[in-house]
């Protein structure tokens, strides 16, 4: 009908749920309402105990649906919260698992973990997808709703509540109370037959050659082919002695024989047995091997003049089917280059420099690939002096609430200056009654939103319980303050105008006022205890619940019904609540 799904559900919740409080244990569990992708956001609210239907009521206030919706999770997660015993879970939604989970299956594994328990389905909306999660009752034997408006949905939540009051019947297995156990006779097994001697020494010569078959050591061959190098890179002098790269080549297990057309190396794991063609010979020890080299034709070195040092060309190396390219070490001629950083803070454009409370970050300019971006440093010092090598950063300045996000780029070694400019002020907030007395800061909470809204049509909080009487830095620009004095409602909403480089000091009047309820038997008598006071608006919503002989509540000015509950009777009374003095409310019993 237009209105938002999750804001019906708080209505139909205030109109249902407060004739149970107390009465029934239950627990809260949320999913979506915190982080916008993620399908492991399933928190619990409300731990097992005894239903609180104020403290319920205000947290399905601040629940706004953010994500997605992993309910097969968020059922497991409620099963848990149960704790093996019978328990009735109440789901609430208005679309399927789109996590990728399988809610049927989920209903079926309940259904097998915890046959004791029933799963009841309150679908907002009318969809395919939400008439498929009926197989979740249909496993558990709860019951499934779906509903179209607001008068639906309070139907819907008091007749689950009402099944919910019902005990559940544990089914016990059956059995029978005159039948006597069989006696199980359990006879010897058989001797094993033995085998002919034939048959016993084939398997063994079997076992035998099976396991020398396994154990045969693999022996593989594998060339690697080096291009002809200058005659100076030779492994042997002219001396006919062999330098210390061939006695290196022994002691890792390769051979290195020198022609005059380059150099043949063969590399072979241990153990294994080379095949240099028909007029190699066969492997030797490190002695006879160092003979062979030392026999082997020489060339005489060139001279530095004449043959300059090549660079070693790349190596191909083929490892089984596929090669390899070695590119050849290539010495760094100098380190990566640094620039001296400086980061200043200003009020203004044209104002002082910020001495403290400056908190700088220093982030990577490119994200990955879940678009988040690496802190590098983080420092809290008034003016951030940093080396940072040549590249793209982003810095973000905080200054209490103010904040400030830029992008620099340092491009060579020259010493790099940069000032952010936070065009940021400060907001004192204060109160006090309409009579010009001062309110204390335990008695009014503050809480400071954007001015924009989202698509909700709802404001951004951005501080919670602001401190009344210390100044707020924050960015300039328009909020929106809402003030409550007391614990009801008594708020005050006001658009407040930050300026720049400026102190803005924000005096707040309440009108509300202090009203005392009494419950007696006749004018000016004693007051009864163990009564239970329900203060609602004309239109008939619940504004708070309190109990007590003298409760006292702040309320603003206008008409409310006072009910007060004593014993199975209930007393009602209308009432107008003007600005002023506190005012005294007496029911008299008749």
């Amino acid at each position: 009908g237009g209105d938002i799904k999750y804001k019906l559900l708080r209505k139909a919740a205030h109109k249902a749920l407060p004739t149970y409080n107390g009465r029934i244990n239950s627990s809260l569990v949320v999913f979506g309402a915190s982080h916008p992708r993620s399908c492991s956001d399933i928190k619990t609210l409300m731990a097992p105990k005894a239903l609180d239907t104020d403290k319920l009521l205000y947290r399905l206030s601040q629940i706004k649906p953010k994500g997605r919706s992993p309910i097969s999770q968020a059922l497991t997660e409620a099963l848990a919260q149960a704790g093996g015993k019978p328990a009735n879970i109440l789901l609430i939604v208005d679309g399927g698992d789109n996590c990728g989970g399988n809610i049927c299956a989920a209903a079926s594994m309940i259904a097998r973990r915890a046959p004791n328990t029933r799963v009841h389905v309150i679908g907002v909306g009318s969809t395919s997808t939400l008439r498929r999660m009926s197989c979740i009752s249909e496993a558990t034997n709860g019951s499934f709703t779906l509903t179209k408006s607001e008068g639906d949905l309070t139907v819907a939540l008091e007749r689950v509540f009402g099944r919910l009051m019902q005990p559940i019947i544990v089914a016990k297995p059956k059995t029978a109370l005159l039948a006597k156990p069989r006696r199980k006779i359990i006879a010897k097994p058989p001797l094993p037959k033995k085998r002919p001697p034939h048959k016993v020494r084939r398997k063994l010569a079997y076992k035998i050659v099976k396991s020398v078959v396994r154990k045969a050591p693999q022996r593989t061959l594998i060339p690697i082919k080096v291009e002809p190098v200058a005659p100076a890179q030779t492994a042997v002098r002219r001396g006919g002695q062999a330098d210390d790269a061939h006695v290196e080549s022994e002691i890792t297990g390769s051979i290195t024989s020198a022609h005059s057309d380059g150099m043949r190396r063969w590399r072979y794991p241990q153990n294994a047995i080379p095949s240099l063609g028909e007029e190699s010979p066969a492997p030797a020890e490190p002695a006879a091997r160092l003979k062979m080299a030392q026999a082997a034709p020489q060339t005489p070195p060139a001279t530095p003049s004449t043959t300059p040092l090549q660079a070693a060309p790349a190596v191909r190396t083929f490892v089984g089917n596929r090669p390899k390219i070695n590119q050849p070490e290539i010495k760094k001629s100098q380190s990566a280059v640094v620039a001296p950083v400086t980061l200043l803070a200003l009020l203004t454009e044209e104002g002082k420099e910020i001495k403290s409370g400056l908190v700088w970050r220093i982030f990577r300019a490119e994200g990955d690939r879940r678009g988040h971006f690496k802190l590098l440093y983080k420092l809290t010092t008034p003016r951030a002096q940093i080396n940072l090598p040549v590249a793209s950063y982003l810095v973000n300045l905080a200054w209490g609430r103010s904040h400030l996000t830029e992008k620099i780029d340092i491009l060579s070694s020259k010493p790099l200056t940069r000032k952010l400019v936070l065009n940021a002020g400060g907001l004192r907030l204060g109160a006090q009654h309409m009579q010009g007395m001062p309110l204390l800061p335990h008695q009014v909470s503050y809480q400071i939103y954007s001015d924009e809204r989202d698509q909700f049509g709802e404001r951004q909080l951005l501080v919670d319980k602001a401190p009344q009487g210390k100044i707020i830095r924050l960015n300039a620009g328009i909020y929106h303050v809402k003030s409550r004095y007391g614990n009801a409602n008594g708020i005050i909403e006001t658009d407040i105008t930050v300026e720049a480089g400026k102190l803005t000091e924000a005096i707040i009047n309440h009108t509300a006022t202090k009203v005392i309820f009494k419950l007696v038997n006749q004018p000016g008598g004693e007051a009864l205890a163990g009564a239970v006071w329900r203060i609602l608006s004309p239109d008939g919503k619940l504004v708070k619940k309190t109990g007590g002989a003298l409760p006292s509540l702040i309320l603003a000015a206008g008409e409310y019904t006072i009910n007060a509950r004593y014993g199975s009777r209930t007393f009602a009374r209308k009432v107008a609540i003007e600005p002023g003095n506190p005012i005294l409310v007496e029911i008299v019993i008749q």
